[in-house]
């Protein structure tokens, strides 16, 4: 099996939603409040440090969102299904599975920017790619 040809987002994503699912069975009565963002980040981060210029295209983008958001949320279902979500919410009051979907959305909007914080927060084209200018180099 060619293991470059797995997508890496996902694969990064899953290990780390197994990775929270493993802690968080192992101790129920610690609430691990950041574990959705890594989880709902991931896959786009995966799938941004493999595409050129470090964007990823429209397509790529809602990919990176709906894999990164649906993992985090599948796992809150089954941390929550098997009452392992047992410890204290971050905010108080405010219960932790609201919280712990508010920090998946959080970390698969992070992970699926369709901008790049190297220039800027501006989406690079050609004129801000860095080495290209947009126009044919000189002698071709």
């Amino acid at each position: 099996m060619d293991f470059r040809r797995i997508p890496s987002g996902p694969l990064i994503s899953i290990l780390a939603a197994v990775f929270w699912i493993a802690l968080a069975w192992r101790t129920p009565t610690s609430t691990h409040h950041f574990a959705p963002i890594v989880v709902g980040l991931m896959w786009g981060l995966a799938e941004r440090t493999g595409s050129p210029a470090g964007v990823l295209d429209r397509s790529a983008t809602v990919t990176a969102f709906a894999g990164g958001l649906g993992l985090a949320l599948g796992s809150i279902a089954v941390l929550a299904a098997a009452d392992k979500l047992q410890g204290p919410g971050l905010y108080g009051s405010f219960p932790v599975i609201p919280e712990l979907v508010l920090h998946g959305v959080v970390g698969a909007v992070i992970g699926a920017r369709p901008w790049t914080l190297a220039t800027g927060g501006a989406t690079p084209t050609a004129s801000t790619t860095p080495g290209r200018s947009g126009r044919p180099k000189a002698g071709r």
